[in-house]
Order: structure tokens, then C-alpha cells, then sequence
């Protein structure tokens, strides 16, 4: 029997627990309401719900799920901020609940969506939601287009497997001639991925011959040939070829054996693919051409498929070589001339203002802009980046060389806008012109030497062939040309072609004769020196002498690197980039 004295503090004990119990079992229900609402997709009223579960401080049995569901249910409802404060929240209030890893899952895609990476990959750590975290990482990283911000965030989070898997990725997906081949290298030996993971192109073991058969495919027009003392419109084909089949000599007479199978692809993919059918074709160790788009797209799709090498002899185009790791450009692409052409600067010009002048080509754009982000990763400005259209190049002498009287003519200019189209003395250290135009070319030379500051002028090796630009000019001034076709006309080899073109042809060898002969040169001795995928030593292969152009680089790249700039000296010119380590083949 209860003894009387206690009697009513029982009672009352007895009525606070059952009271708590009808209240626990209301929370309860309370719960399960919202949680139904959250199912059905109600989230407004769900959130209604859980929001007094939240604060109740004796429901903590439901409290860190009712805030979960909650948050979720702000971020269906476009409330991302609501549901990353709401899931911060539960982390702080309830740090050891057994659910915190799907709270940190929720964590890392917001910061995601929010493009705050660092932030994100700090909460996808869980061990025990690896998979769906990595899935996540991936998507997002994915989504990032530069890959500039996806090397940046390597180098933050350089033990990141995922982050590594899609920069891996993303270097495969481009161009060759883009593909930082030495950082996805790494990546596969860091990280240990399978190779079969990603589009690397294995190349097979080198094998060395006592003779190389090389097809030539061009398009020589046999059909089209008709006896005449004019010129052919593709002469400089058979300039090319004759250079080519000169230079095979020169290698056989050294010991060398090169055979040379020539092909006419008459500029149309039908022939082209003529060529491709005949079984001789599977045994060539090298190609050397087409010239033109689309006989050159099928014999890359050849040269993938069959893994033979090939090589264009004047296309400086990087969509020839695609993503074809057989494929060679023996001229430096565009872009690697115009970034011959930011270095220079950035090593010899002090003062870091800049302007840029560009032509209305494509291939002008992709210079101009190339070089623009070149030199601003090294604090340059560029205070003036301007399209020149043909007809307006005057546009620039004007500019460069108004004065104050000559602006004043425009009364409604206020100081800053007359500020945009004056230049005070030596208040700019370089313009880039990126074209070849010729009046382009002879209205700047024409300013700079106007002005008589201090601006340097860096432009195109074809400058050279435009004669009203006296060359005393370019030594006076100081103009640097990028040349990536120069050759060298004072080697006793140049007086040879040029001789043997005068005694069989009477008329003094073009530059396309020079072009291929150097070309074969390179690729024969190449062949001998490394065997069939020569690629492997010269992507190691800082530089190597050419015949009659300064020299090559295919270092880590299947396009020359090594673009000559040139300066006018004592009256000559002078390639003034040249190694001066500079060694030929190891043979």
C-alpha cells in the first residue's frame, strides 16, 4: 500500500509522465504528418510542420530528422540558402547523428551549385557515401569548361582522385597539339588509373628498317597537265615534290634509304580514297600530305586506323591534326606562333603596355587573342586590341600619330575619350600585329617611324617578301618578325637546290622546293635515327637543327615549337631565339 504521505507526488509524477507520453506521441504524429506531406511532394506544408519539431528542445528524437527533411524540403522549394543554414544548423546541434554523412552529401552539392568548390569537396570526405560522392564530383567538375579553372583546382586539391579522373578526361578530349601530355601522364601514374580509361592512342613500339617507304599524296592534277610555258596553278606542288624526291636522293646517297611512292588525290576525297584502297598503302611508314581539307580528314581517319604516321607540310592549321596522334603539322600552329611571339615580349619589353592589331581573317583572331592572353598572365595590359578591316588600315597611321591640334578638330570629345586615341611619347612598349596584310604592315612601320619613341613592333616573317618596306627600316626601328616558315638562304645546301633548279627547270628554286626538301631532310633522318613512331624520342627532344630552317621541336607536341624570331643586325638577319644548344639526330 502507498503510504498517504506520497500519495499526491506519485499522483503527480504519474500525470507529468503521462502528459509527456500524450505529448512525445503528438510530436510523433507530428512527424509523420510532415513527413507524408514530404512524400507527396507538399513541401510547403511539410516545412510547416517540422519547423515547431525543430525548436521543441524535448523532441530530440525527431528534431535532427524533422530538420533534415526540412532543409531538403527548402532546397525542392529553390531556397538553397534556406537548406545549407538549415543543414549547417543540424551538423552544429547534433554533430554525432548517425546521418551526417547524407547531411554533408546535401552540403557539398549545394556549395557546388553555388561555385564554391572549396567548400564542396570539403564535405564530400565521407567514407561511407564514396560512391555517390564521387559521382557528384564529377558531374560538376564536368561542367567546368575552362580548363585553366580545372588545373587551378587540381592544384588546390592535388590528392583528389575524382578531380583528377575528369582533368584526365578533359586533356584527352583535346586537340593533340593542346594536350598537356606530361600533367595527364602524371595523373594516370598518381592516381593509378588504367590507360583503357581514357582515349590515349597507344603507340607501338618503334621499329627500326634498312629502307622506308614514305607516300607523298598530293594533288599534282596528271589528268589536268597540258604542255605550256606558263606557270600551273599548282606549282608549287611540284615545287614541294621536287624539293621532297631531291632531298631522298641526298639521304640515299648518304646511306639513308627512303623509297618515295607519289599519289594524286586531284583535291577531291573519291581519288583520296582510291589511294587509302590500294594494299601497298598499309606497308608506308609515312605520309607526307594532303593539302587540302578533306582529302586530308580521310587520310587522318587512315593514319588513326592503320597507325601510321603523317605529316603536313604547309598547313599551320591544329583541326589537321585533331585528336590523331599520328598526325604532325611541320609548321608551328597559330596559336604556337603567337605564343613565340608573347614570349618575346614578355622577355625583352619593359614597359608592359601593349596594343594588338589584328586583320579580319580567322587565323588573325586566333593569333590576336592568343597573344592577348599570353602576355596578361604576365601583368601586361593591353591599353588598345583592335580589328583592322582592309579598307581602314590608314585607320592606324592616323591614330598612332594624332596630336592634341588634330583631336581638338572634334569638339565633343572630353579629355579621357581624347585620351583613347592619343598616345604620349614612349607611353607604350609593344604592338603585336597579328596579320600579314601587306598595307596593315606598312602603316604601322610607317607610324612607329613617325613617333620616333620607343615602341617595339613585333609582326609576321612574311613582311619580308613585301618589298616597299625598305629592310633598313626593320633594323632602324627594331621590328621583330615571327617567321615560322624562315629559311636560311646563306647555306651552301640552299646555293645547291637553287643551282640544280637553274639547270634543269632554268628558273631559281621557290620557296616550296626549299620547304620540301627541308621537310624529307627532317623526316628521313628522323626515321633512321628513331625508327617508325620517331614521335617517342622527339617528344623528348628539346631541339634539333634543321636542314635549311633554324630547327624543330616536337617536344611533347605534335607540331614544330620552335618558331624563329628574327631581327635585323649589321644588315642582315639574325635569328635571334635560336638554341644555342642546339644538336642534330643522334645517329
Amino acid at each position: 500500500m502507498i503510504n498517504k504521505t506520497f500519495k499526491p507526488a506519485f499522483l503527480l509524477l504519474i500525470s507529468i509522465t503521462m502528459c509527456l507520453g500524450a505529448q512525445a506521441q503528438n510530436t510523433q504524429q507530428e512527424y509523420l504528418n510532415g513527413k507524408s506531406f514530404f512524400k507527396d511532394e507538399k513541401y510547403s506544408l511539410a516545412m510547416e510542420i517540422f519547423k515547431p519539431i525543430i525548436s521543441q528542445n524535448d523532441s530530440k528524437e525527431y528534431a535532427p530528422y524533422a530538420s533534415f527533411y526540412y532543409a531538403v524540403a527548402a532546397y525542392k522549394q529553390q531556397y538553397p540558402a534556406l537548406a545549407r543554414d538549415m543543414f549547417l544548423q543540424l551538423n552544429e546541434r547534433y554533430p554525432k547523428w548517425k546521418n551526417k554523412a547524407e547531411v554533408n552529401f546535401w552540403l557539398s552539392k549545394i556549395y557546388f551549385e553555388q561555385g564554391d568548390f572549396k567548400q564542396a569537396i570539403g564535405y564530400a570526405k565521407d567514407k561511407s557515401h564514396k560512391e555517390l560522392n564521387a559521382k557528384q564530383k564529377k558531374y560538376y567538375f564536368n561542367k567546368v569548361s575552362s580548363m585553366d579553372s580545372l588545373k587551378m583546382w587540381h592544384q588546390q586539391f592535388p590528392k583528389d582522385q575524382d578531380l583528377g579522373f575528369v582533368l584526365a578526361k578533359a586533356i584527352t578530349k583535346q586537340s593533340v597539339t593542346d594536350q598537356d601530355r606530361t600533367l595527364l601522364l602524371s595523373l594516370i601514374d598518381d592516381f593509378d588509373f588504367s590507360e583503357d580509361d581514357f582515349e590515349i592512342a597507344s603507340i607501338n613500339e618503334s621499329i627500326k628498317k634498312d629502307e622506308y617507304q614514305i607516300a607523298v599524296i598530293m594533288p599534282f592534277m596528271f589528268d589536268k597537265l597540258a604542255p605550256s610555258r606558263r606557270q600551273k596553278s599548282n606549282q608549287f606542288v611540284f615545287d614541294l615534290y621536287e624539293g621532297i624526291t631531291l632531298a631522298a636522293q641526298t639521304l640515299n646517297d648518304h646511306g639513308y634509304y627512303v623509297k618515295i611512292y607519289s599519289y594524286d588525290t586531284r583535291k577531291d576525297v573519291t581519288s583520296t580514297n582510291a589511294i587509302l584502297e590500294k594494299e601497298e598503302m598499309k606497308s608506308m611508314d609515312l605520309i607526307i600530305g594532303p593539302l587540302y581539307p578533306e582529302p586530308s580528314a580521310v587520310v587522318s581517319e587512315f593514319s588513326y586506323r592503320q597507325k601510321i604516321n603523317m605529316i603536313n607540310p604547309l598547313s599551320a592549321n591544329q583541326k589537321v591534326i585533331g585528336n590523331n596522334p599520328y598526325s604532325f603539322l611541320y609548321l608551328p600552329q597559330y596559336a604556337t606562333q603567337a605564343k613565340a611571339a608573347a614570349e618575346y615580349v614578355k622577355r625583352n619589353i619593359v614597359n608592359k603596355n601593349s596594343m594588338i592589331f589584328y586583320g579580319g581573317t580567322q587565323i588573325d583572331s586566333i593569333m590576336a587573342h592568343t597573344y592577348k592572353e599570353e602576355v596578361e598572365k604576365d601583368s601586361f595590359k593591353i591599353v588598345m586590341m583592335k580589328k583592322i578591316p582592309k579598307d581602314t588600315s590608314r585607320y592606324i597611321l592616323q591614330m598612332l600619330t594624332s596630336t592634341y591640334e588634330y583631336i581638338e578638330e572634334t569638339r565633343d570629345l572630353n579629355d579621357e575619350e581624347r585620351s583613347q586615341y592619343i598616345l604620349s611619347k614612349d607611353s607604350v612598349g609593344s604592338i603585336y600585329v597579328a596579320s600579314d596584310h601587306r598595307l596593315l604592315a606598312s602603316n604601322v612601320v610607317s607610324a612607329v617611324e613617325i613617333r620616333g619613341d620607343s615602341i617595339a613592333v613585333v609582326g609576321s616573317g612574311k613582311w619580308l617578301e613585301y618589298k616597299f618596306i625598305d629592310y633598313s627600316a626593320y633594323e632602324r626601328l627594331g621590328i621583330t618578325l615571327i617567321a615560322p616558315n624562315y629559311i636560311i638562304n646563306t647555306d651552301s645546301t640552299y646555293n645547291y637546290i637553287n643551282e640544280f633548279f637553274i639547270d634543269r627547270y632554268s628558273t631559281p628554286a621557290s620557296k616550296h622546293a626549299y620547304y620540301g626538301y627541308d621537310l624529307m631532310m627532317y623526316m628521313g633522318t628522323s626515321l633512321h635515327a628513331y625508327g617508325t613512331f620517331f614521335q617517342k624520342d622527339l617528344y623528348n627532344k628539346e631541339f634539333t637543327n634543321g636542314t635549311l630552317t633554324p630547327g624543330y621541336s616536337y617536344m611533347n607536341a605534335n607540331d614544330n615549337q620552335f618558331v624563329p624570331v628574327l631581327q635585323f643586325k649589321n644588315s642582315s638577319i639574325e635569328v635571334i631565339n635560336h638554341p644555342t644548344t642546339a644538336s642534330d639526330h643522334d645517329n
